[in-house]
């Protein structure tokens, strides 16, 4: 049961790492705008966010109608955050070595993206949280290696999307840099859409 558990993390951290989502879309605007070191940083904000996540999440998992409600208030509010993020692609310029320093920012952007993101609230309420617990009755190894796991390969796979932009960002950043970040822009206008509907759905605004 402990390997199944440790396997499980290793999944969803993959699947997760992989997704189109905001965070992904950051880490690769960060890294196309100022190098694999700030790719590097965005990909850590889970670490940052996720562990008052997973506690609130578990607390919740008691009363769930009422956390419902707030993660409709975070889909909305990530939306706004999503489509601010996407105007800062759209009009980026190409980086220059006074642009770079101290302007990325790029762990606070990671944190706040992910903490108005409703996936890892959802993810940690219906899948992460309840194979927590479940597991937890049987010792502490199987939760341990479930959430080491999920985040090495969650980070990791991000990390390495970083690595693979900031590999090739001398190509991207010349006369393909700004269709790049317009089409990133337009790629979180996409993400912002989804996460709005998704708060609608969730307040019963509207049907799924």
């Amino acid at each position: 049961m402990v390997i199944e558990t440790a396997l499980g993390g290793i999944v969803t951290g993959i699947s997760a790492g992989i997704a189109p989502g905001p965070l992904t879309m950051l880490v690769i605007s960060q890294t196309v705008r100022y190098g694999f070191r700030e790719g590097l940083a965005t990909s850590m904000a889970p670490l940052i966010t996720d562990i008052p996540i997973i506690i609130v999440v578990i607390i919740a998992l008691s009363s769930f109608r009422e956390f419902t409600a707030a993660l409709s208030v975070l889909a909305l509010a990530g939306s706004c955050y999503v489509v601010y993020l996407a105007w800062d692609c759209w009009r980026a310029r190409p980086p220059s070595v006074q642009s770079e320093a101290g302007a990325a920012q790029s762990i606070r952007r990671g944190a706040l993206t992910n903490f108005l993101n409703p996936h890892p609230y959802i993810f940690w309420s219906t899948v992460g949280g309840p194979m927590v617990v479940e597991s937890s009755q049987r010792g502490l190894l199987g939760p341990g290696l479930f959430i080491f796991f999920f985040y090495l390969c969650l980070m990791g796979t991000k990390v390495a999307l970083a690595w693979l932009i900031g590999s090739s960002r001398s190509i991207i950043v010349g006369s393909a840099y700004r269709p790049v970040m317009r089409i990133l822009a337009a790629s979180l206008v996409l993400f912002a859409v989804f996460l709005f509907r998704h708060g609608l759905i969730l307040l019963g605004v509207i049907c799924s």
